[in-house]
């Protein structure tokens, strides 16, 4: 029963209010934010190379696409309980595949939008040389990144009831979030408390793998292991709550 649900979601994420968020929003951070910064700055520093802020950005904005999940998974789970689609839906089918069709149908949208931010990039800043090795570097930290903001999205959505809740998260969560990590610039230069908080943020985790990989640099072994728990402990959270959610 997983081909209806697969196409459930792409009927979803092909509305137009949706396809403009995946597009226009990377779109718009590399055109006006890259080039205005590039511009006026040239490039920043990256494991001793100078880097073209451009090519900083772009694993950057690559990040910021995993995140999207979260808030999509949100909204829209919430809007499946809220609506009781969710309980006719599993009539038919189990929750298993109603999570597996999301997550999927996620990843896809986000190495879409990857593969879009990759060649849009290029166009403007010019193409880099991506080995094999590194592409996989990339993929690895997209994948990461998908899995963790899909069960936070998705606790999220099964956990809080009223709007007013969702949209405080929102606020709190997005755009402090996205701007106290390393997806638009370096931390090496900020206070050290913030420097702490990047280095907490999992956007910056998932943008620093990304971008090594997208610059053909050694990913940090530290940033990889704390990935690698947030999405552990994301995961073992939200698989209680499916069980709670599953049995009541």
């Amino acid at each position: 029963m997983l081909a209806p649900l697969i196409w459930r979601e792409f009927k979803i994420h092909s509305s137009k209010a949706l396809a403009l968020n995946h597009l226009l929003g990377p779109t718009s951070y590399l055109v006006f934010l890259g080039l205005s910064i590039s511009f006026n700055f040239g490039t920043v520093p990256y494991q001793g190379m100078a880097v073209s802020y451009l090519h900083f950005i772009i694993p950057g904005l690559i990040a910021i696409q995993t995140y999207q999940l979260f808030a999509t998974t949100f909204s829209l789970t919430r809007l499946d309980i809220s609506t009781k689609m969710i309980t006719l839906i599993m009539t038919s089918t189990s929750f298993v595949n109603y999570m597996v069709a999301k997550i999927a149908f996620g990843m896809l949208v986000s190495l879409a939008t990857s593969a879009y931010l990759l060649g849009l990039g290029w166009v403007i800043a010019g193409p880099t040389e991506v080995t094999p090795a590194g592409l996989l570097t990339m993929v690895a930290g997209i994948a990461l990144g998908d899995l963790l903001f899909f069960s936070l999205g998705l606790l999220m959505g099964l956990r809080i009831r009223r709007e007013d809740v969702r949209d405080a998260i929102f606020a709190l969560a997005g755009t402090p979030a996205l701007f106290s990590s390393t997806a638009f610039y370096p931390m090496d230069r900020v206070p050290a408390p913030l420097r702490l908080v990047a280095r907490l943020n999992p956007i910056s985790h998932i943008a620093d793998i990304v971008r090594a990989g997208y610059l053909n640099a050694s990913p940090d072994p530290l940033t990889c292991l704390l990935l690698a728990a947030y999405v552990a402990a994301a995961v073992g959270v939200t698989y209680r709550a499916v069980r709670r959610f599953v049995v009541r």
